[in-house]
């Protein structure tokens, strides 16, 4: 696997530490799945980094701190696969 071009989920990506976090790795060629609650934020997020960055960024809204969001991005992984290298979890 190319090292530089790795798919990394975030969580907690819709702002804050998640969201810079997102912008280095973009910047360095990762393609990026961002989660978070706030499906508006992510589009925002998903948004810049694709213009900013021409990274791929895939919006995942999912609330983790429920076992159902957890279920759900679960299962989205399982129809949607991707190769993921890297999870970063952003908790405060």
């Amino acid at each position: 696997m190319d090292a530089a071009k790795f798919s990394v989920l975030i969580t907690g990506a819709s702002g804050g530490i998640g969201e810079a976090f997102a912008h280095l790795l973009a910047a360095e060629g990762h393609r990026l799945a961002l989660a978070a609650r706030s499906e508006g934020e992510l589009s925002r997020v998903a948004g810049v980094i694709t213009t900013k960055y021409r990274a791929d960024a895939v919006v995942a809204p999912f609330d983790l701190g429920k076992a159902e969001g957890v279920a759900a991005l679960a299962g989205a992984r399982r129809t949607q696969p991707c190769e993921t290298a890297c999870l970063s979890r952003m908790v405060w």
